[in-house]
């Protein structure tokens, strides 16, 4: 997994600090900093930042995600994203996995491949109005530019990603 590390946080010590770790609480995140001395002063952390664009290039898979990911990872995207809606119990979600899987690929740097289980993830697929699975959004600048419901066959997919990249203008 690749982390980018951009972002920094200073921590201010006023009491000496005599333990080896320094446990801080930040955005859900919990992080240790091993210290070997005892510490008085401001102490610079880099903590993980966001994926930058080009980090999303190297991706040539579909990724899982979470209702409480959803919005960060499809809706504040540079990149276009096409929104898998699946269940692990669906025969269609089965035969479209492997096409989107060579679209990742086939892709990669144009467009996220996105996968949300409707099962463990329902919000999302209720924001949208999802009723049968698979169903796949295609997502610009946040917008919803085309949805299609259950599986269709490669070529199909491959002309409709063509399309939506077109008209996105990120060919």
């Amino acid at each position: 997994m690749l982390l980018s590390f951009r972002r920094m946080v200073i921590i201010r010590i006023i009491t000496p600090i005599e333990s080896r770790y320094l446990h801080f609480f930040r955005q859900n995140v919990t992080f240790f900093v091993v210290l070997n001395l005892t510490y008085i002063g401001e102490l610079m952390v880099i903590i993980p930042g966001e994926k930058t664009h080009e980090e999303y290039e190297m991706i040539e898979e579909p990724i899982n995600v979470a209702d409480d990911t959803f919005e960060k990872t499809v809706l504040q995207s540079e990149l276009p994203v096409i929104v898998d809606f699946w269940a692990p119990w669906c025969g269609p979600c089965k035969m479209v996995g492997p096409i989107l899987e060579t679209i990742a690929k086939d892709y990669a740097g144009k467009l996220i491949v996105a996968k949300v289980n409707t099962d463990e993830n329902p919000k999302w697929a209720m924001e949208y109005g999802v009723q049968g699975i698979p169903t796949m959004l295609l997502v610009a600048n946040g917008n919803v530019v085309h949805q299609q419901v259950g599986a269709v066959p490669e070529p199909f997919m491959k002309e409709m990603v063509d399309t939506f990249l077109e008209t996105t203008g990120a060919e």
